[in-house]
């Protein structure tokens, strides 16, 4: 009876074992299903990326075409950009020379105008001086009209009822008519009296009564040192006017200096 059933049970078997073999089998189908359709979902994603990626890259090489094109530019600009600035700086520099030019001119401009400054101060200083030196002569000038008219009245006085001598070959009260009055010998000395620079002339202490004549030559000593001469132009009976030979006495001569006839 056993070995009637065993057929069965080994039947039984197989075919449990079947079932469950197809049961795993179908597991496993429907597991590797499962996995195909999420690869596939994963292709198809990858795919949609790699098509996101291509657009995105082409967007890119967009953009870099743009990004060169732009670059184009730019450098184009640097270049303008550049030349003007070099046309810049040689303008700059050609302005800096020109100003540096004028500075020098402004410096020069200065010195010759501190210069100027420096002869108007000298010139007015000297205006200033020679004002004084003026108003000094004018002074002398009083004091010696001053001092010739004192001197005038003095001879008036002395020569009251003479005449003067004042040329040669007048004859003096007195004298015999034809008898010329005797010239004065070589060495009569006398003394400065009076020095009128202004007017270039000299009143010496000599006159007709030294037997002095107009042309007469005096030397003029200053402490015994020869000066120079001085010629009578005009002669009184005790004094004589004469001019200064030589223009170099005029700043030596002074009253009380020694005279010396020398002749004509």
């Amino acid at each position: 009876m056993l070995k009637a059933k065993l057929p069965l049970i080994i039947l039984a078997v197989i075919i449990v074992v079947c079932v469950a073999v197809i049961g795993y089998s179908f597991n496993q189908l429907q597991s590797e299903k499962a996995r195909s359709q999420s690869l596939q979902g994963q292709v198809e994603n990858l795919e949609k990326r790699e098509l996101d990626l291509k657009a995105k890259l082409s967007d890119s090489k967009k953009q870099a075409a743009d990004l060169e094109a732009e670059l184009k530019d730019s450098r184009a600009q640097i270049e303008t950009l550049s030349g003007e600035l070099d046309t810049e700086k040689r303008s700059k520099q050609d302005t800096v020379i020109e100003l540096d030019g004028i500075k020098a001119e402004l410096e020069a401009q200065k010195a010759r105008k501190t210069d100027l400054e420096g002869q108007l101060s000298a010139a007015q200083a000297e205006i200033g001086k020679m004002q004084g030196q003026l108003k000094d002569a004018q002074a002398k000038k009083i004091d010696l009209e001053a001092k010739v008219k004192d001197l005038e009245a003095k001879i008036q006085k002395v020569e009251l009822g003479t005449i003067n001598v004042g040329a040669e070959g007048e004859q003096t009260p007195g004298e015999p008519e034809g008898v010329a009055a005797q010239p004065a010998a070589p060495g009569l000395e006398g003394k400065i009296l009076v020095v009128n620079k202004e007017y270039n002339f000299a009143v010496i202490n000599l006159g007709t009564k030294d037997n002095v004549s107009i042309n007469d030559i005096f030397g003029v000593y200053s402490k015994g040192k020869h000066i120079g001469d001085i010629k009578v132009e005009k002669v009184h009976e005790a004094m004589s006017a004469a001019n200064f030979v030589a223009p170099a006495i005029k700043d030596k001569i002074a009253e009380g200096d020694k005279v010396v006839l020398k002749g004509r």
